[in-house]
């Protein structure tokens, strides 16, 4: 059997250099080339869609995460599994789906790490222990963490990427209904939370959580 490869090495595979015609290339072929193995076309893959990745991770762990190492995780995934992606199958929601399960997995490690370390303060009292927006952020983030991980994900694909609710189920593995239940649980939490603060709500309102980085 041949080891898979590091996460350390991927960087390697996606420094060459990609030929004019695979930067062009659209989704499936891109798919068929980086599937048969050719450097070019990791390479390519990595710089349309690490953008997406990047931004998905992060905004659903928090700037603090390691964000970078769960990246490099993604396009690991993504290679490997290609070959077995079907012809009609579109690239980005594949890309997204791998992000997910990626986080899921992130989501419930740092969750278990969490239950076994107490939050020093309540919610409440974190959300207004300071007046910035970079509090408020930080507070944001720590409501965020005692979502289970899907409704986690529900939240942020809906309310920081945009999603549509029927991209949110697919990306998800989930039905139609039971994303929108997973959304409203997360939603509900998390207003629950930032109402208990009028200067956080502030934030929250302006921003309209989706606009948060």
């Amino acid at each position: 059997m041949v080891p898979s490869p590091q996460p350390s090495r991927i960087r390697s595979r996606l420094v060459a250099l990609p030929s004019p015609t695979l930067t062009q290339a659209d989704d499936a072929t891109l798919a068929r080339a980086a599937a048969a193995g050719d450097p070019r076309a990791t390479s390519v893959l990595w710089d349309r869609f690490s953008p997406v990745v990047r931004r998905i991770l992060r905004r659903t762990l928090g700037p603090h995460a390691e964000v970078e190492n769960l990246l490099q995780e993604v396009f690991l995934r993504v290679v490997r599994q290609l070959g077995s992606l079907p012809e009609t199958a579109q690239l980005k929601p594949f890309v997204v789906s791998v992000t997910v399960r990626v986080l899921s997995a992130e989501l419930r490690r740092h969750r278990m790490r969490r239950l076994l370390k107490r939050r020093e303060s309540k919610l409440a009292t974190a959300a207004s222990a300071g007046s910035s927006p970079q509090s408020a952020l930080a507070a944001l983030y720590r409501i965020l963490d005692d979502l289970d991980a899907q409704a986690r994900l529900a939240f942020t694909l809906r309310h920081f990427e945009g999603l549509p609710l029927a991209e949110l189920a697919s990306a998800m593995d989930a039905s139609l209904a039971s994303a929108k239940r997973r959304l409203a649980r997360a939603s509900a939490h998390v207003q629950a939370a930032v109402s208990q603060d009028a200067a956080f709500s502030a934030y929250a309102a302006a921003a309209s959580l989706g606009a948060l980085p």
